[in-house]
């Protein structure tokens, strides 16, 4: 058997243990599927299973066991991590303000304040594209974001967003040391220090949490929900939340055909 196909029955496996466990205990929306009917019965599992093959690779929690089992330490992009998905992307632009259909905005079609025009055009080429939308790690933009964030990082001492001319000084000196310049083996050395050798990597040389902890992880929804949630321009389940000071709780529903609402998730340990 290849090894690509039994990851991906591995995950498969424990997927639809999972799922089963779950419609077995007659939870409602058990199926994780945006689609799939509120049931909770054998003849109900049976018609799911059903579906192609394609559609359980491109689930969540499949997607996220097979990377595990790969040996994955949860970058970005692996798994379940994928880039941010909006309504009013690059689609949604060119469809209207695309007048020639050139695929490309320019400033006199999009008809916006410069500052709005500059924050879309993110390669600054006078254009909007569909480049200037790819926030994934295959995107130039974001590679070079990642590389200039890094060095910016080693010349900002003080990490406060910004180099002085000081900061940017003393990165020289330590560069050109008693030469007085510096070499293109210098800056590629500050640049690219090498990496430090930790005293507590665990043996293998794995440098992340074993298989183990991330599956338990998955399972457990200690690392996000293998039911997946509502996509793009489907409604927000409804929840209540206490608030910070433990004054009052606030509903979701409330705000409803009110305002806008944005909903920040995150991880603040």
């Amino acid at each position: 058997m290849m090894p690509g196909l039994s990851f991906r029955l591995l995950g498969f496996s424990v997927l639809t243990a999972l799922l089963a466990g779950r419609l077995f205990a007659g939870e409602p929306g058990a199926f994780g599927d945006r689609d799939a009917p509120r049931a909770s019965s054998v003849a109900a599992l049976r018609t799911w299973l059903r579906k192609p093959a394609a559609w359980f690779r491109e689930r969540e929690a499949v997607e996220m066991l097979t990377a595990i089992v790969k040996g994955s330490q949860m970058g970005p992009g692996d798994g379940w991590f994928h880039p941010g998905q909006s309504r009013y992307g690059w689609d949604w632009l060119a469809g209207n303000f695309d007048a020639n259909g050139d695929g490309a905005v320019s400033d006199d079609e999009l008809s916006a304040p410069d500052e709005l025009f500059e924050r879309l055009d993110r390669n600054g080429d006078g254009e909007v594209k569909a480049d200037d939308f790819d926030w994934s790690d295959k995107s130039p933009f974001v590679r070079q974001q990642g590389q200039t964030g890094q060095w910016f990082s080693r010349i900002d001492k003080s990490s406060n967003g910004r180099i002085t001319p000081e900061e940017w000084g003393q990165f020289f000196e330590k560069l050109a040391g008693e030469k007085g310049y510096v070499s293109s083996d210098d800056l590629r050395a500050g640049l690219f220090p090498p990496a430090a050798k930790s005293a507590t990597k665990p043996p293998g040389g794995q440098d992340g949490p074993p298989k183990e902890m991330f599956i338990k992880g998955v399972v457990s929804g200690e690392l996000g929900s293998i039911w997946e949630g509502p996509g793009i321009n489907q409604q927000a389940p409804d929840f209540e939340l206490e608030t910070q000071d433990g004054s009052h709780k606030v509903r979701l529903s409330s705000f409803r055909r009110q305002r806008p609402v944005v909903l920040i998730f995150g991880s603040f340990t």
